[in-house]
């Protein structure tokens, strides 16, 4: 159960849709900000893999229906076949390429959005009045920050591209 800074042993409120909406929002802004490029690049590459994806399922039907029964009836060549093969291979090597590109350019999108949010967090904190922290105890302030990096930590490196 997470608590809020200030709020011993109080649960935090469930975030609406439309909270959620908004936080979503706030992150991509951030990325897109930060790391529009990388971002745009990702999606591309998102887009390329699952085209891939569905080509190798698609080339199934494709076996079965047209090549299996062509090489049964004598309309179809072996040759054939092995063209289409390879054919299959490079667009699903292409697929694999497209999906190690998008998870390395994310984690240098997560690890750079990390290091701007850690600095932000850490010069408002420095701007805070002393009277915050004699109000609230420093290993809630710092559970709290360290918790919330992580949560978009993994928002932005996994959960997002999924």
């Amino acid at each position: 159960m997470m608590r809020g800074p200030g709020r011993r042993g109080a649960p935090m409120p469930a975030m609406s849709l439309k909270g959620q909406g908004k936080l979503l929002a706030r992150v991509l802004r951030f990325i897109m900000k930060n790391y529009g490029v990388h971002f745009i690049i990702v999606l591309l590459c998102i887009f390329a893999t699952a085209i891939c994806t569905l080509q190798g399922t698609l080339f199934t039907k494709e076996l079965i229906d047209v090549h299996i029964k062509g090489i049964l009836e004598g309309t179809s060549t072996f040759d054939y076949l092995l063209q289409r093969l390879l054919r299959l291979a490079g667009i699903l090597a292409l697929g694999v390429a497209c999906s190690y590109l998008q998870q390395r350019i994310m984690v240098v999108v997560t690890q750079g959005s990390m290091l701007k949010i850690r600095n932000e967090l850490f010069t408002h904190m420095e701007e805070l009045p002393i009277k915050y922290f004699d109000t609230h105890s420093h290993g809630d302030i710092m559970s709290v920050y360290t918790n919330d990096v992580d949560a978009m930590r993994m928002l932005i490196g996994g959960s997002l591209t999924q």
